[in-house]
């Protein structure tokens, strides 16, 4: 992600960031039953995230689309496919936590520079 982000994508990536982080809680929260934690990942978050594929690495747009078409729109998950998805799911989440730490950083480098 080398291109000049503008406020607007700012605001987007911010937006990713929310959806990262309340699709990685439904997935690690001992409250919620796995299969509904990854139906609700996928059906809430997911879209969301990909919602701003046009921002995200085609890469991981790929993968998050591949882990969706996995999760069923309705009926049950089994265990182990919701324990398979849910590992996939939080892999992707980890590698897009860096892109959007890598994003920030960048930013902040950016503002570093034009304070100078």
């Amino acid at each position: 992600m080398a291109k000049q982000l503008h406020w607007d994508d700012v605001l987007a990536l911010g937006y990713a960031a929310e959806q990262l982080f309340f699709a990685a809680q439904l997935l690690t929260s001992d409250m919620v039953p796995l299969d509904q934690a990854v139906h609700a990942a996928c059906e809430r978050h997911i879209g969301g995230l990909l919602r701003l594929k046009h921002l995200l690495p085609a890469e991981l747009v790929h993968r998050l689309e591949g882990c969706r078409g996995q999760c069923p729109t309705s009926g049950p998950l089994s265990r182990v496919d919701a324990e398979q998805l849910g590992r996939r799911l939080l892999t992707i989440f980890e590698d897009l936590r860096r892109v959007l730490n890598q994003v920030a950083e960048q930013g902040s480098e950016a503002r570093l520079l034009d304070a100078a």
